[in-house]
């Protein structure tokens, strides 16, 4: 159960640390102005908030793993229409898969280590979950810059990501609940 939260939380941080570093490069290369390409940002963090505000809500009425398959779902869809920003369509899907996973992300992660591990460990379990989410922002640029660099485009890196979001999907759908033993707050 640790991995199916981790491995999407992680990927999130990967990917979208890499998208935000090179995002004048990934809109130059799509040949976006460079306001049209950061003015993703904005529209993303309305998603963001809205989406954040849901899940947490959400968190208390649906699955967590439904919750995290949407995220899986909406990371899938950034990462493949980041990769095709110059067409419009897939520009919004970016602002929307993208800022969906966002709002997803301080929600999913702050709510499932207690429900699937209890209080007891908490510490220790919140931490290496997110030591693993520290090292995958951290490469996150790094890999992209060198998908551009040894592929000559991002295209790549983010279709393999967006392929990681998806292969994370059965994991995440057939994880079980919680023992009865383990006390939620």
């Amino acid at each position: 159960m640790f991995w199916a939260i981790v491995v999407p939380l992680t990927l999130q941080g990967l990917t979208v640390t890499g998208i935000t570093f090179h995002i004048l490069d990934l809109g130059a290369e799509a040949g976006l102005a460079r306001a049209v390409t950061i003015g993703i940002f904005p529209a993303m963090a309305v998603v963001s908030v809205m989406a954040s505000l849901l899940v947490g809500w959400l968190t208390n009425h649906v699955r967590l793993q439904i919750l995290f398959a949407a995220m899986l779902l909406a990371q899938a869809g950034g990462f493949v229409a980041a990769s095709a920003l110059e067409d419009p369509v897939f520009y919004w899907v970016a602002v929307v898969g993208l800022g969906f996973s966002n709002g997803c992300f301080v929600p999913l992660s702050t709510v499932s280590i207690p429900h699937f591990f209890g209080r007891r460990h908490l510490g220790a379990v919140n931490s290496t979950m997110l030591m693993c989410i520290v090292w995958g922002s951290a490469i996150g640029p790094s890999a992209l810059a060198a998908s551009r660099d040894l592929l000559g485009s991002y295209q790549i890196a983010l279709l393999v990501c967006a392929a990681g979001s998806i292969s994370a999907l059965l994991p995440v759908l057939r994880a079980p609940e919680p023992p009865a033993d383990v006390q939620i707050p």
